[in-house]
Formats: structure tokens, sequence, C-alpha cells
């Protein structure tokens, strides 16, 4: 400290605040050292002294001393204390220090020390207010960690410093769950209060050369450096043990898991906004596998992660760019041989990813609340399409069209089917509906009485994936339906070397029977397997061994073919 100096101290509630000094010509902050010298001196001054206050160091009393021991320490020989500022409770002190021979300050000498000190006060409040606001603009104001600005500036600082021989850099991503749910029982303050314990947790947690920072929400990001992948994977499931671990808010005992995605350095991302991004694919990926999961990143995550991406970023656009279509699959009669069914089969062709199957879209439809839009094409062009067979005299056929509980609980079924066959002048007894065993066996009560309202329109009920739930038709009693559709799974199972599954496929049979109930078994793709079938009494059957899915072009030459086949055989032809 200089032998002429002054400090600005901020003082409030008994806790000393920041401090600065000036020596005339430049401002710094105080070093520890001399903050640790002032407290004493400050916290016990006359408080009820509202002008200067000369310490005299050669006085005995409290202030003297101090003001002794802090002359040792600086060849300070006076000391003034003037109050600036009083705002509530914040104590605003000005300390000038003479050193040297410098003259002691006359009471006349006061009200310059006034004037000087408020001039002096307002530089430093605002040099104070600056820092402030630099702090403020990166640090996160709820949990005082960096932010995710600062943590890719010190990040990439690091990285660039790590020793490649013994060292294995790391960016964990930590997700948290559990806080929506604790903001909507107890409100977003308590939800606040558990997020600023998490992370506290963290920040216990971090080694002296660990980075981390709030990256939004209820994320958080750390950076950190150990000898292997094993040590690093430790340190993940040990942050999720601590966030684990209950969270008191007042009365409230609250529960957050926690799960941990992990990006190595440099072989997920030679950038620190690459590992990140790798990191969120990877937590990603662990929480779809639950709770208090670690995942480490790899490529085939993130392959499927932006094919998921892209696909969900162009499915809205599926039906008004009339990018879907239909595949058509035969179902035959097991007596004749005639194909008396078709099933219609959606498809996607996206524009640059080719033909997407409905496994890959139809989950992501549901998800988006797209699946009624897409329902409703696939029911108008197949009523289209065998309507169109139909009036070509062409075989007829029932064309099936697969529903799901969605579609029943977003819109009125029987109404839009009677508008679809209005429309399209395709009579009802050439409609079948599918719906899954599933959704079958617990229907909504407004789902039955749709399904009855069908089944008096005319259009046909049938069951789906029989065979996958419990497969018991008594829990379908109290819907009406004429056929069931034996899951595939059943019938692959079926081989002369396993008798069970035959002897459980001719149980389900017989008992379709005795209900009046017709019998279609899906995935057929072998001889044997069609000839048991046939022998058992099951009236249709559909799989690759008869037809694969056809485009529309084709079914109807297999139509036409089964027609003129009938032609000739009615008037003798061979």
């Amino acid at each position: 400290m200089d032998a002429a100096s002054v400090i600005y101290l901020r003082y409030s509630a008994g806790q000393v605040g920041a401090g600065y000094v000036w020596d005339g010509l430049s401002s710094r902050e105080m070093t520890t050292e001399e903050r640790s010298a002032l407290i004493p001196l400050v916290k016990n001054r006359d408080a009820s002294r509202r002008g200067p206050l000369a310490i005299d160091p050669d006085n005995p009393g409290t202030a003297g001393q101090l003001g002794h021991t802090f002359q040792a320490a600086r060849g300070i020989t006076s000391f003034w204390l003037v109050p600036l500022v009083l705002r509530g409770d914040e104590q605003h002190d000005l300390i000038l220090m003479r050193g040297g021979d410098a003259p002691c300050v006359e009471d006349e000498s006061h009200d310059f020390l006034r004037i000087a000190s408020s001039s002096l006060a307002n530089y430093f409040t605002r040099v104070s207010a600056e820092q402030e606001l630099m702090y403020l603009s990166t640090v996160d104001q709820l949990t005082g960690l960096n932010r995710r600005d600062v943590f890719a500036r010190q990040a990439r600082e690091r990285l660039a410093s790590y020793n490649a021989e013994n060292e294995t850099p790391a960016l964990l991503f930590v997700s948290l769950s559990g806080i929506k749910e604790i903001n909507a029982r107890g409100g977003h303050a308590t939800g606040d209060k558990a997020l600023k314990i998490c992370a506290q947790r963290l920040r216990e947690l971090a080694e002296p050369d660990d980075v981390i920072a709030r990256f939004s929400g209820v994320d958080f990001l750390c950076l950190t450096t150990q000898e292997n992948i094993d040590i690093t994977r430790e340190k993940a499931e040990a942050i999720i043990a601590a966030l684990g671990e209950p969270v008191q808010v007042g009365d409230h005992q609250l529960y957050v898991n926690a799960c941990v995605g992990v990006a190595i350095y440099p072989w997920d991302g030679r950038s620190v906004e690459t590992l990140t991004h790798s990191a969120d694919f990877a937590v990603y990926a662990a929480k779809r596998r639950g709770h208090n999961q670690v995942q480490f990143y790899s490529f085939q995550e993130r392959s499927q992660a932006s094919y998921t991406l892209e696909l969900r970023a162009s499915l809205r656009y599926a039906v008004p760019e009339n990018q879907l279509f239909l595949m058509y699959q035969p179902q035959i009669d097991l007596d004749t041989r005639r194909i008396t069914g078709m099933e219609a089969l959606v498809r996607w062709r996206h524009p640059t990813l080719g033909v997407v199957p409905p496994a890959s879209f139809i989950p992501l439809a549901e998800e988006m609340g797209l699946l009624t839009e897409i329902n409703t094409w696939v029911l108008e062009t197949a009523c289209r399409q065998n309507r169109q067979w139909i009036s070509q005299g062409l075989a007829s056929a029932v064309i099936s069209v697969n529903f799901s509980l969605t579609q029943f609980m977003d819109s009125d079924v029987p109404g839009l089917v009677g508008r679809v066959l209005r429309k399209t002048g395709l009579a009802p007894e050439y409609l079948e509906m599918e719906i899954t065993e599933e959704v079958a066996g617990k229907p909504s009560p407004e789902m039955r009485q749709a399904l009855r309202s069908l089944s008096h329109m005319g259009v046909g009920i049938a069951i789906d994936d029989f065979g996958t739930e419990y497969s018991n038709l008594g829990r379908l009693a109290d819907i009406p339906f004429h056929r069931i559709k034996l899951d595939m799974s059943l019938i692959r199972a079926y081989t002369a070397d396993n008798p069970r599954s035959g002897i459980i496929i001719q149980n389900v049979i017989s008992m379709a029977k005795e209900l009046n109930v017709q019998v279609v078994a899906e995935g057929v793709e072998t001889l044997e397997q069609a000839t048991f079938l046939a022998h058992t009494g099951c009236d249709t059957a559909q799989g690759y061994y008869f037809f694969r899915p056809l485009t529309a072009e084709d079914a109807e030459k297999a139509l036409f073919v089964q027609t003129l086949g009938a032609a000739r055989s009615s008037i003798g032809v061979l």
C-alpha cells in the first residue's frame, strides 16, 4: 500500500464486502492481506460517530491498538474513517491513511473530507457496479455456477493444456429429472431451491481442475480430466449418487434423479461444442433407459438420433406433400386359395432418406400428434383404391385398415368412416377395421360404442396381433368383432419339431369356431405352416409364402389374374 492511500469499503449487516484502493492515479481491488487487516478496525469503530474519526496509533484504546497493529504491518501513522452513504443496513466507509511524517487532519478539514469522500464514493460505487455487472454476466444467478459461454471459454483453455500421456478429458452432461414434479407440487420457488442444492452438490464433487456450468433448465456440464475412462465412469456414478440423496427444502423431503452422458476428448469431438453435442446425445440415450443411468457416447447412438431428428422435422409434410403411399398384402382363403382380402400397409417415401418403414415413423407420428391425420389419409386412399378395383370388375376383396387407440380417442371414428365411404362410394361390407388385442382388451365406453356403431354400419372388425397379450377371447366378449388375426410370432414358432406351439394354435382356432369368429394367420412363410393351418381349420392366411406386400399396380394384376381364372373356370376353359 502506498504512503498516501484511500480505501473504499462496503460494510453491510455485519459483513465486510468489496474493497478498493485508490492512490490518486489508479484503483485496484484490495488484497486479501489488506482486507484482513481492515476488517477488525471497521467492525470495532464507534458506530455512533457520523463524521470523520481520527485514530491515533498511540492511543491505548481498542481502536488505537488495532491502528497500532495495522501501523506495524503497513507503516501507516494516521487513519480517518468517514461514513459515506447509509442505504438501509448498508454502511459505506471511506478509510484515509497517511504514512511517514504526514500531519494529522485537523477538525476544520472535516468538511473537506466529506466532500472529497463523497466524490471518491461515487467513483468506487461505479467501479463496484461495473464489477457486479460483469459477475452477473458470467454466472448463473440461480445456482452461482458458470454460464454456458464462460464454460466454453474455460473448457477450451483446459483442453488446450491437458497432458495427453496420462490424462483423459471427458465432458459430463448431467440431466436431472423430478424438478418438474417438485414445481407442480411445491411451486417454482421450491423447485429453485432444490436446483440450488443440486448445483451445490455438483460443486462440492468438482475437483480443482474441473470446469462446471449450468447448461440450461435442469441440465449441467462438467469438464473433468481423469487417468482413464473407468475413473471417469466412477465420477459420473458418484454424481448420480450425490444428486439422488434426499433434498430437504423446509418441511419437504424431495427426491431428484439424474442421468449422465459422457463424451471423451478427442475421440467424441475436438471442440467444446462438438463434445457438448455428443454428451447431449449420450444423456438422451441414458434417459431412454431409465433413471440414474450413465451412457457413454457412441457414433451409432448419434446416427440414430440424427436420423430420428430428420424424420421428426419432415414428418409433418408427409401428407400435404403426397409422400405417403400404400402397399397391399393379399389375404388368401386356405380352402379355395383365392384372394379374399387386402391389408393396406402405409409407407413413407422420404425425399432424401428413401422409403421409411412404418416402425420408424408411426411411433413418431403418435408422439407428434400426426397419427390421426395419417390414418385418415390411409383410410380414404384404401377405400378409394378398393372401390376402383371393384368398379373395374375385378375379384371383390375386403380392404383392411389399421386403427390405433389414438385415433379412437382423437376423433369420431364412425362419423369419419361414414364420410369416407360416402365420398369414395365403397360399400361398408368391403371395409374392415383392425385394432390390436391390447387395445380391444381394455376398451373405454366411448371406444366400445364406436365399435358397435361401425359394426351396425356393416364394417368388419378384426382383432390384430392376437396372441401377444393374454390371448383370452373372453376378454373381448363385450365388443363386436368377426375375425381374429393370429400374431406372426405364434406362426413362426410352429414347426414339426415343436408340437406345443401347434397345440396352442389349434386351441385358439377351435375356440374361435365355437364363437363363430373367423381366423386369419399372419406371417405364413413356409408350405409346412400353410398346410398345418389348413388342416386345423384356419380360414385365411397372409404372408411371404403367398404374397409379399404389393404396390397398387401389382395388387391389381393379382386380382385380374384371379378374375380371369374364375371367368375361364365358369366357361369350362382350362
